[in-house]
């Protein structure tokens, strides 16, 4: 069997060893992930080097040769694919450890509830100390500035929101509030 590199398609082919070792050929590469175009050429193309070094690890009976142009493009495909494996198995241990540390978390929440059932019935009951402490998302008063100077409502005595209306008309007395009080009463 022999690989060579097809320029028009850019990628690596197999040429099968003709005679009695030909079908063992075509199970190997088709173990080593080659691929056929299919009807009338029937060419077997690697979808990507892993196919090549698959193949080079399993070789056929008949023998595995590379040509020079295929193997000056195999080589730096293969050294940027080992690299990426390397990479690939670093990840796959830092996601281990990530289950790891999710799991413990898991455990420790378990032993919590665990932890806060027995509290429960122990007590019988539920009161404020079972509970997390009320943080109030109220917010504070804050008055307005001293030095501006502001309408008040005729009405109530809050704010008149004098920069809703334009300098042609009149000046408000009532705040927003007392405004649509007062116009539903009339």
């Amino acid at each position: 069997m022999r690989i060579i590199w097809n320029v028009a398609s850019n990628c690596f082919q197999a040429e099968l060893t003709p005679g009695a070792l030909w079908q063992k050929d075509l199970d190997t590469i088709k173990g080593a992930g080659f691929r056929t175009t299919g009807p009338p050429d029937w060419i077997w193309q690697a979808p990507s080097v892993r196919a090549v070094m698959r193949l080079r690890a399993n070789k056929p009976e008949s023998g595995l040769s590379i040509s020079p142009e295929a193997l000056a493009k195999y080589t730096p495909q293969a050294e940027q694919e080992e690299k990426n494996e390397a990479i690939k198995k670093q990840f796959a241990e830092g996601r281990k450890a990530v289950k790891k540390e999710q799991k413990k978390k898991e455990v420790e929440v378990e032993v919590q509830a665990a932890t806060y059932e027995l509290m429960l019935s122990e007590k019988g009951y539920k009161d404020a100390s079972d509970y997390p402490p009320y943080i109030s998302i109220a917010k504070p008063f804050i008055p307005p500035d001293k030095d501006r100077e502001y309408k008040l409502c005729s009405n109530c005595g809050d704010e008149v929101e004098t920069f809703l209306y334009a300098e042609t008309e009149p000046e408000p007395q009532y705040c927003l509030w007392c405004q649509k009080v007062l116009d539903k009463s009339s």
